[in-house]
């Protein structure tokens, strides 16, 4: 039994450690090459695009990730009320989220572009309700599922924006792939979801 839990934690550490090498990765290599392509200009305006976001995404998460991580494992019995209440309150936080954004970046004196790019990227925020599938499978020990889910995600992501890179895409697809990120994450959470029974 105790070798059992063992080599479940053994192999959680392993995939996470793998998961971290390819972010380091994608991050080094697919980001250089998007900022050369991009420019300081423009790789500045999807900068300043995230930054406002960022910042702005407290409400979407509203300090529950480690509640519910903590609620899951101790009341086993009441997972599904949990998770249900943890996505439609991370919904809701996701658009007063977007909500703020385009608040913000309107009244803010941004240009066209700059607001365009700021929403693009906000909506991302929205398909972060489905994180609460991540916090079951921490709760179960099973990261092993959520670092597969980040490399399928890492993967598929560098090699479209290679893409678009090669097709000479324009800037708001660069920033729209941050919205089709958090796409590709909720559909392998729900895949691997449904695959767990």
């Amino acid at each position: 039994m105790q070798e059992n839990t063992n080599r479940k934690y053994l192999s959680n550490t392993i995939w996470l450690f793998i998961e971290r090498a390819s972010r380091i990765i994608s991050g080094v290599l697919v980001g250089v090459l998007v900022a050369r392509y991009l420019g300081a200009s423009q790789f500045g305006m999807i900068s300043y695009a995230l930054t406002i976001t960022l910042m702005l995404s407290i409400f979407s998460t509203l300090g529950m990730d480690s509640i519910i991580i903590r609620e899951l494992v101790k009341s086993k019995e009441s997972e599904n009320e949990i998770l249900g209440t943890a996505f439609y309150i991370k919904l809701l936080g996701g658009c007063i989220t977007v909500l703020s954004v385009f608040l913000v970046s309107y009244f803010g004196n941004n240009g066209k572009e700059n607001i365009m790019l700021i929403l693009l990227i906000s909506f991302s925020v929205l398909f972060q309700s489905l994180n609460g599938i991540d916090f079951y499978f921490q709760s179960q020990v099973k990261g092993r599922l959520v670092a597969i889910n980040q490399v399928i995600t890492l993967t598929l992501s560098a090699l479209i924006k290679l893409y678009l890179i090669y097709i000479h895409a324009p800037l708001t697809a660069f920033a729209f792939m941050v919205t089709v990120e958090a796409i590709i994450t909720c559909v392998n959470q729900i895949l691997f979801y449904k695959k767990q029974g």
